[in-house]
């Protein structure tokens, strides 16, 4: 039979982000089938002993071409269960939508993984999978269901030491804009990154401590000042494994 490699690579993993609560997630937008982000983008870094929230949309397709017993034929997925993941950072969990993680064939769900740590460094990730299948009729033996195990291991989550900033690591030419500056009322921060990746955005004081995190996948967001004190603060962007770093004042 055709490696479930190649099948489970290219229907599983499309991810996002969105903001949530209580581990919960909402299935978001239909990105078709594949992997998004890929390996070289994956998941967002996070910050020790900040909130870490990651959301991962889970496409099924309804079928895929498998080689079985020499015969090209026609494989209609059941199902793809994420049974487990392993190397989560102490204070990690993960949760699906629906609760079972059995995601079924020509849908959509999706899966949290949130938490907050200490543990500073990279955690790669093993996801445990089973993907369950019945095949078009066969000569005598007519359909046939397979279930195929699967790890997959091309994901990690990079937990930093630092989250604070200041004065001396802010960025010339920012690739996004944060504006009213000085702020009064409604602050939004655009230009991020459209793609549908996630974006993790930390707001610091003046004494280099986050005071709020976002996290989005939406290419801006907006807040009121109003909920912080006046005074100076660092607005930091993290996206795509890059982080740039820009002097808000709110009024």
């Amino acid at each position: 039979m055709k490696t479930m490699r190649k099948i489970l690579l290219s229907c599983l993993f499309t991810a996002g982000f969105s903001a949530i609560a209580a581990a919960q997630c909402t299935p978001g937008p239909n990105y078709g089938n594949g992997i998004y982000p890929d390996t070289t983008t994956n998941f967002v870094r996070g910050c020790k002993n900040t909130p870490y929230e990651q959301v991962v949309s889970i496409k099924v397709p309804a079928d895929t071409a498998i080689t079985y017993a020499g015969t090209s034929i026609t494989a209609h997925f059941n199902y793809i269960e994420v049974q487990g993941v392993s190397g989560l950072p102490t204070g990690f969990d993960m949760q699906c939508n629906p609760n079972n993680c059995k995601f079924l064939g020509n849908d959509v769900g999706c899966a949290v993984i949130a938490g907050t740590t200490s543990e500073v460094g990279t955690h790669n990730l093993t996801f445990s999978l089973n993907a369950n299948l019945t095949t078009d009729p066969l000569p005598v033996v007519g359909p046939q269901t397979i279930n195929q195990p699967y790890q997959l291991t091309s994901y990690r989550i990079i937990i930093d030491e630092e989250c604070t900033t200041s004065t001396t690591n802010l960025t010339n030419n920012a690739s996004f804009e944060v504006f009213p500056n000085p702020a009064k009322g409604l602050v939004t921060i655009s230009n991020l990154s459209d793609d549908g990746s996630v974006k993790s955005i930390h707001i610091f004081n003046a004494e280099g401590k986050v005071v709020k995190t976002f996290f989005t996948e939406n290419n801006s967001i907006q807040f009121l000042s109003s909920n912080f004190t006046s005074g100076i603060y660092f607005v930091k962007v993290i996206q795509k494994n890059t982080q740039e770093t820009v002097k808000l004042i709110i009024e």
